[in-house]
């Protein structure tokens, strides 16, 4: 099993919100595709299982989409990773 876990002080219970920048109710989505459990990925699931076969085959696979809200202007998020292989 190959364990993906997110963090980001902007993590909330819909993706990844600004961490700077003037479009403060913008937020990044993010969602694993070919985990064990493919789905968003926000602070209720911030950890991602896949098979370990997966890391040396078709890699660890994740989609993020930019979703606008209503303040216009530039927006910025910090967000990190750690892997775990078993």
């Amino acid at each position: 099993t190959a364990t993906v876990s997110w963090a980001s002080a902007a993590l909330d219970g819909e993706g990844f919100g600004a961490t700077s920048g003037t479009a403060t109710d913008a937020k990044v989505l993010v969602e694993s595709v070919n985990s064990k459990n493919p789905g968003a990925v926000n602070a209720n699931a911030s950890t991602v299982d896949f098979e370990g076969a997966k890391l040396t085959t078709d890699g660890l696979q994740f989609k993020a989409k930019l979703k606008g809200g209503a303040t216009e202007g530039d927006f910025k998020s910090v967000a990190s990773f750690a892997v775990a292989y078993k």
